[in-house]
């Protein structure tokens, strides 16, 4: 298809979709646009054996 996917410059951390064929670049649709205030807790310690 050629769409090219980035970071979006309006929305810090999230991306975009650009189109090959030119005109303004679609937003990507994030779980936390979805559920605006919520996070997702990442586990940074290693699990338990």
């Amino acid at each position: 298809d050629g769409w090219i996917l980035e970071h979006d410059p309006r929305r810090p951390g999230l991306f975009q979709f650009r189109n090959p064929r030119g005109g303004p670049p679609t937003p990507a649709v994030h779980t936390v646009d979805r559920r605006p205030g919520t996070s997702i807790p990442l586990p940074f310690e290693p699990a338990d054996p």
